[in-house]
Order: structure tokens, then C-alpha cells, then sequence
């Protein structure tokens, strides 16, 4: 019996129904048949592609986002420091006495709010440091500090001796440069038997944690060293204008 036309109509419907539906599908993801020929463009570009190129832009692209945060860090930090000023610092371990040169010390950047007291400030010729003496032990990485070094009028006189005395348990405020009295304590029996006696005046050159040194006389010099084997020694901070001279110790003859 040959088909009508009906049963033509409903067979090829049958037939197409699967491929309409599939374009109907690709059309709700892309939107038009042109998206989804990009998108199965895409893909395959995707497939054809060496792994070992994938990894090494992959790759890239990570250790690019690394370097950009640290960047970032790195500018907030500085941020958060605030302004520098070039600063000496010991390059070397220099030891007391030493002339301070471009040898064992350099010119650093650091932050104004992150340097000691009495940092050196400097420009990069070094000219406000050059040549000065230490006055104590600097160890390397230090940034020098005014009480560390001693030059022109801190430095001892040719008439003049340096003497260094143990920090005492509560020494005034000092600073390189004030003028001194030294006193020599000698413990006695009992609490109010203690005997003191002055022993020399001085510029102090230098101190530190452990001891204070002044430029006085050979003679009160010598004074000075004897006591120390005898009792403490104390310091007293004395007026420009009001310098008393020591007395010389009496004759034992």
C-alpha cells in the first residue's frame, strides 16, 4: 500500500526531530548558531595545544602574580616606614681606638623613625663620620651613634690622659663632651661609714654599658687607677664655670 501523505510528513519529522533538537540545544548555550561554532572553535584550539606550553603559561601567569604582590608589599612597607635619611653603619667589626673609614663603614638609607638616638646622619661621601675615632667596640651592621665616636675636642690632648672608670649603679645623664668630677668612695663599717674623697675633673670622651672614659691629667689619671683597687669611683656632672681644681694628694713625707 503506498504511503500517504500523512505518514510521509510524520516519518521525516521522526527522522529530523533529533538534529533540531540538538540545534536547539547548541542555540540555548550560545545564544546563536555563531556562539556555538566559537565555542567548539575554542575547544579544539584548546585540544591541539602542547601540555608543556599549557604548564609554562600557566606557570607565567602564577609567578607573575606573585611578583606583583610583592611588589605591593614591599611599596606599603616602605609606606608604612616613612621617610629615610642616609645613616653610617659599620660594614666591619671596628674596635676602640680604630679611625673610622670608608673601609669599615658605609652610607645606608633608613627609616628616620627607625634609628637610635644619635644616629650619624651623613651624605654619601661620608664626611661627617671620616676620621673619627671609636670610642668603644662597634660591632658590624651597627648604625654609629654620636657616643660612639670621639673626635677634635672629645679626642684626648697631648697633656692629657684617659682614664675609664666601671659604670656606677646610678650615673647621671652624660653626654661626650660634659665635664666631670670623679670621687672615690671607700666603703666603711657600718651604713654611714663610707669615706669619699675627689680624685680628678675631666671631660667625658666616651661611655657606654659597662664603663665611662675621661680625659684627665696624667697625675689625677694615676689617682684614679690607684683607687679603683681600693673602692668605687662615682661621677658627678659639674658646671662649666663652676670647675674646681683638685687638690694634689698630701705629701706622705
Amino acid at each position: 500500500m503506498e504511503p500517504t501523505r500523512h505518514d510521509r510528513i510524520s516519518r521525516s519529522r521522526h527522522i529530523a526531530g533529533p538534529r533540531f533538537a540538538e540545534a536547539r540545544r547548541g542555540q540555548s548555550r550560545s545564544g546563536s548558531p555563531s556562539g556555538s561554532l566559537a565555542l567548539a572553535r575554542i575547544e579544539a584550539w584548546f585540544r591541539r595545544l602542547d601540555r608543556r606550553r599549557v604548564i609554562a603559561i600557566a606557570l607565567a601567569l602564577i609567578v607573575g602574580l606573585i611578583t606583583q604582590g610583592a611588589v605591593t608589599r614591599a611599596r606599603q612597607t616602605v609606606a608604612s616606614l616613612g621617610t629615610t635619611h642616609p645613616v653610617a653603619v659599620a660594614s666591619t667589626e671596628i674596635e676602640a681606638g680604630a679611625e673610622l673609614t670608608l673601609d669599615n663603614i658605609r652610607i645606608e638609607q633608613r627609616p628616620v623613625g627607625h634609628t637610635p638616638v644619635g644616629a650619624i646622619s651623613t651624605d654619601a661621601s661620608g664626611i661627617d663620620v671620616i676620621g673619627r675615632i671609636a670610642a668603644a667596640s662597634i660591632v658590624a651592621g651597627e648604625i654609629v651613634v654620636e657616643r660612639r665616636v670621639v673626635s677634635g675636642a672629645d679626642a684626648v690632648g697631648i697633656d692629657e690622659r684617659a682614664v675609664s672608670i666601671p659604670i656606677p649603679l646610678a650615673p647621671p645623664p652624660l653626654q661626650i663632651g660634659d665635664v666631670v668630677e670623679l670621687v672615690g668612695v671607700i666603703p666603711a663599717d657600718g651604713p654611714f661609714g663610707a669615706t669619699s674623697t675627689r680624685l680628678a675633673s675631666g671631660r667625658v670622651i666616651a661611655f657606654d654599658e659597662q664603663a665611662i672614659t675621661v680625659a684627665t691629667s696624667p697625675a689625677q689619671a694615676m689617682e684614679v687607677i690607684t683607687h679603683l683597687g681600693a673602692g668605687a669611683v662615682e661621677v658627678l656632672v659639674t658646671p662649666l664655670d663652676r670647675i674646681r681644681p683638685v687638690e694634689p694628694p698630701a705629701s706622705s713625707n
